[in-house]
């Protein structure tokens, strides 16, 4: 069944995300580049939302190995009470769980937060051996006002139709909170390859 699952990505996977430079083979903008707010989003066709998506290969690592570095590196990466870890399969190498991302967490975003006090997403880790894939979906911005937090999604404020004005300039607010997320993922996604390419955790 697995076999079937990564004919299935190496098929279809890159296809689904052709619109996102990640997966077409463009260059991706830097994150401290100032057209960061111009790199396209990954839109899953399917569901029309943001959903970043890759696969990634670990020679020599095993499915099990794999499946706890990642959910020590959740556990240890979403320590918001928010968060939670709601599928823990390591036979099937199935981790899931909400993660919660914070003006604290990378000093790189801090700025770019505004009156935005979180986001919330959804984190999958699909294990084998030798690779795993990560699926990142499901944002929404926590933003506060006078009256109370209401929750946004990422797709009603970030993707271009949002985005920019009737001339072309990109509105401040959801410029920022682009960035936040393009920066914020590129981290997250660094930080797991990192931690189970050396088999530990990465302190970034």
């Amino acid at each position: 069944m697995k076999t079937i699952f990564t004919a299935f990505l190496l098929l279809f996977g890159i296809g689904a995300f052709a619109q996102d430079p990640m997966y077409s083979g463009q260059r991706s903008i830097p994150i401290n580049d100032s057209r960061l707010h111009l790199q396209p989003l990954p839109i899953n066709n399917s569901t029309g939302k943001i959903e970043f998506h890759n696969m990634v290969e670990v020679p020599g690592k095993s499915m099990p190995e794999i499946h706890a570095i990642a959910r020590e590196w959740f556990l240890k990466t979403f320590a918001s009470p928010n968060a939670a870890l709601e599928t823990d399969d390591i036979d099937a190498g199935v981790l899931k769980g909400k993660g919660v991302i914070t003006k604290t967490m990378f000093s790189s975003t801090t700025g770019l937060f505004g009156d935005m006090e979180s986001a919330n997403l959804t984190v999958k880790v699909d294990s084998d051996d030798g690779y795993y894939s990560y699926t990142l979906s499901d944002i929404v911005f926590n933003l506060a006002s006078p009256q109370a937090t209401r929750q946004y999604p990422a797709e009603e404020i970030i993707t271009d139709k949002h985005l920019f004005k009737p001339n072309g300039q990109a509105r401040s607010k959801s410029r920022n909170l682009k960035e936040m997320v393009m920066i914020s993922v590129r981290q997250l996604t660094n930080s797991l390859k990192s931690s189970i390419k050396n088999g530990e955790m990465d302190n970034y």
